[in-house]
């Protein structure tokens, strides 16, 4: 996303987005690959940096070279920051322009930035490169200095783009067995599994986990830490998907600007950063604008190559937000864990409701199975994920160190599958159309076993904060 650096957002009065070749936000035609080369290609993204225009005096961008990721065939892919400082006073307008229907930028003008996304559902595997035009102009309209901006798009072998409608239908987690009220999953594929077949594996006196402790916001250099030490951080998922608002809430996105990025009368959901970090918390609210989405995503979980038996272990201490009142269209919070082939959901809701934690279709095209707690306490959740085969395997839900899962344990031979092949990664946030709001305390993640809360007494990594029951 372009943003504004500290000091100028009074200076700036409007941020405009021009498509130019048709289109919707995405503007023209599929382009084709840059170049023959391998995706990933160094010399192919220098090649792409080396067509944009020289500094000028007046405004700074921290790169002129944005380097996005996707698989072929999935509408998902990363997303880069790019900090703008602007120091011309007669500036009032930010005029972006892009021409390739690959990229989307949407602009924010109340946020004062435009998030830039990659989509590579139409696109075959390759490497792409799009130059994006920022500007600055005055109050009269007039151009004062421009800068390009190279974005260049490594999309990896992976689904077809036929496929690309069920994979959006799939990302925005709107197919009715999904949004269905479900019982216990009865299709003959899945069972209730023996409690002692949850931990699969034997637990080492040494846990190598990956966690978050809500200091920094997630996309935040260092802000998750690595089994080996080393800092990392989650990507902000960016783009957005055709959808609408229930009749209940859809008053609630009347306040936003006819220049922000949602809008519940166009019916598109734009993903954005609902999330901040304060005092070693994550706070999530998407109420502002319920239609959007807020997704947080880390791609070091599993091994690149799959072998089985596969193992994760998922935990994390979520906690409602006092003076809210919770009901189907305000909700907790969402984890996805992505396995290359197949995935699981825990969608938590903060009403009373007997189904206020509930594992989405577990088995593909199944119901969800579901329980409920008093969500109006924090609690820690832990998924037990073993896997057999690509969608073979067996879930347990735990809550607070409790020996006796919540959820399962569930086995399953046709486990849900992934929006493309091959992605592995760790999710966290708002990905339905209605409002979320929670306060998360920490996350933490073992790809050494599936455990039970007992083999884990007093081995999670220390500074996440309150792990009782652990």
């Amino acid at each position: 996303m372009f943003k504004y650096g500290s000091g100028c957002a009074a200076l700036l009065t409007a941020l405009v987005l021009v498509a130019c070749g048709g289109g919707g936000g995405g503007g023209g035609g599929a382009s084709a690959p840059a170049t023959a080369a391998a995706a990933g290609s160094s010399s192919s993204a220098a090649a792409c940096a080396g067509s944009t225009s020289t500094a000028t005096a007046d405004f700074s961008l921290s790169t002129t070279a944005v380097s996005l990721t996707g698989t072929a065939g999935s509408p998902l892919a990363s997303s880069q920051t790019v900090t703008m400082t602007v120091s011309n006073p007669a500036a009032t307008t930010v005029y972006i322009t892009q021409t390739d229907a690959w990229l989307t930028i949407t602009p924010n003008l109340a946020g004062g930035y435009a998030t830039v996304t990659a989509d590579a559902s139409t696109l075959a595997a390759g490497f792409y490169c799009s130059i994006v035009n920022v500007a600055l102009r005055n109050a009269a309209g007039a151009t004062l200095s421009s800068r390009d901006v190279a974005v260049s798009f490594s999309v990896a072998t992976g689904a077809t783009a036929a496929s690309s409608s069920s994979s959006k239908a799939s990302s925005s987690s709107l197919s009715s067995s999904s949004k269905a009220s479900s019982s216990a999953l009865s299709s003959s594929s899945i069972s209730s599994a023996a409690s002692s077949s949850v931990a699969s594996s034997s637990v080492s006196s040494s846990v190598s986990w990956n966690s978050y402790n809500g200091t920094l916001h997630p996309t935040a250099d260092g802000a998750l830490v690595l089994g080996s030490g080393s800092g990392s951080k989650f990507v902000l998922i960016g783009g957005s998907i055709p959808d609408s608002l229930p009749a209940s809430s859809s008053s609630s996105s009347t306040s936003s600007t006819s220049s922000s990025a949602a809008s519940s009368s166009s019916g598109t959901a734009y993903f954005m950063d609902y999330m901040s970090a304060s005092g070693g918390t994550l706070s999530l609210d998407s109420s502002a604008v319920p239609l959007n989405r807020s997704l947080i995503r880390s791609n070091n979980t599993l091994n690149a190559s799959p072998s089985y038996p596969r193992y994760m272990t998922f935990l994390t201490r979520v906690m409602p937000v006092s003076g809210v009142s919770y009901d189907v269209n305000t909700r907790l919070a969402e984890f996805e864990l992505a396995f290359a082939d197949s995935r699981v959901v825990l969608v938590l809701r903060g009403d009373a409701s007997s189904s206020n934690v509930r594992l989405q279709t577990v088995e593909q095209g199944g119901s969800d199975v579901v329980a409920k707690i008093d969500m109006t306490q924090p609690h820690i959740f832990q998924i037990a994920v073993t896997l057999t085969s690509a969608y073979a395997g067996t879930v347990a839900v735990y809550v607070d160190g409790d020996s006796t899962p919540l959820l399962g344990p569930l086995s399953t031979t046709n486990m849900q599958r992934t929006y493309a092949v091959g992605q592995d990664y760790v999710q966290f946030g708002d990905n339905r159309n209605v409002a979320f709001r929670s306060n998360l305390d920490w996350m933490a993640w073992t790809t050494q076993g599936a455990y039970s809360p007992a083999q884990l007494a007093g081995k999670l990594p220390s500074g996440l904060g309150v792990t009782t029951g652990y």
